[in-house]
């Protein structure tokens, strides 16, 4: 218990911005605007800004939303998860949020569509692939005079926030400097990224097989068929070696069964009847692609269902996030 006391204290001493455990986060003193490179913006949510020399930061923990873009109660989540643990020390947290037309944006916000989650282009001012915005964070956390003690980057995302980091895995640039560990952390997404057009068989437990009778099973963002902007500049063999050679780490409530804002169309349900099956169907596939089952690691969580809250303060998110 003191070791844990000890912890969460060091936590707090590190965060540049007030701070109390025992009180309620209020994410809107942790907000900023981060200004992208097509002369726009997006709001996140951040413990340790980017104009800032943060020594004591080893470790960044960037948190992708879910279908709500209610990136404020993630990053919430994900900092009381790393002051409930004392092996969150010396960890800054960023939380951007993709929003679409009906958020209402200030005109110098980008704005998407649903396909922020797989990459997709804003509409406006500037067209920008969320990919991008990710992929610009990673840039500013190579300043070594802002960064100079940062081993360790973590990208996560739970349900929409996974479909993205599943997706982002594959064909994103993610670019650090050298010694510092990259890992990725997909939980309870709706559908994921197959590399060939092979799909679980119904019924056949562990068998896979081309589904001839469903149309556009293997369009992106289900397949490689007709990739975006941003990963057809990535390309197809780029995207299928990095995919395999990424750490990723594919967490699955087992209670994650229900159909809330589950995606119900063919290729979809050519997946699995639910996210769970889904996660389950996906851990079987991996397997055929022995470099891939050797970096990609399944671990299903008793007890959850579709909670973002829930799994990002399970005990196995933590081990990932702060070790």
């Amino acid at each position: 218990m003191r070791e844990v006391c000890i912890g969460v204290l060091l936590l707090l001493v590190t965060l540049p911005l007030p701070l109390n455990s025992a009180e309620k986060i209020d994410p809107e003193k942790f907000r900023g605007t981060l200004t992208t490179s097509q002369d726009g913006g997006v709001v996140y949510y951040r413990t340790h800004p980017f104009n800032r020399e943060h020594r004591s930061v080893r470790r960044v923990v960037i948190v992708v939303h879910g279908l709500g873009r209610t990136a404020n109660s993630y990053f919430r989540s994900v900092v009381e998860s790393a002051l409930a643990d004392h092996r969150g020390v010396g960890t800054a947290i960023v939380a951007p949020r993709f929003p679409i037309a009906a958020d209402k944006p200030s005109s110098s916000l980008h704005v998407w569509t649903g396909g922020w989650s797989v990459g997709h282009r804003s509409l406006k001012p500037n067209r920008i692939s969320s990919f991008q915005v990710i992929d610009e964070v990673f840039d500013r956390l190579r300043d070594r005079k802002r960064f100079p003690n940062l081993s360790q980057v973590v990208i996560a995302g739970h349900s929409a926030g996974g479909q993205f980091v599943n997706r982002y895995a594959a064909g994103g640039r993610a670019r650090v400097n050298q010694g510092v560990r990259l890992k990725f952390l997909v939980m309870n997404p709706s559908s994921y990224i197959y590399l060939d057009k092979r799909r679980p068989v119904p019924g056949r437990v562990g068998m896979f097989a081309e589904p001839k009778s469903v149309k556009d099973f293997n369009r992106y963002k289900y397949g490689l068929d007709d990739l975006n902007v941003y990963m057809t500049a990535r390309g197809h063999d780029a995207i299928l070696k990095q995919m395999q050679a990424r750490r990723v780490y594919y967490l699955g409530g087992t209670l994650d069964m229900g159909s809330k804002n589950l995606a119900t169309s063919p290729p979809a349900m050519a997946q699995g009847r639910h996210r769970f099956e889904r996660w389950r169907n996906y851990r079987m596939y991996v397997r055929l692609f022995p470099d891939w089952s050797r970096n990609a690691v399944f671990e299903a969580v008793p007890g959850i269902g579709h909670s973002g809250r829930q799994m990002f303060n399970s005990a196995a998110a933590k081990r990932i996030l702060f070790h």
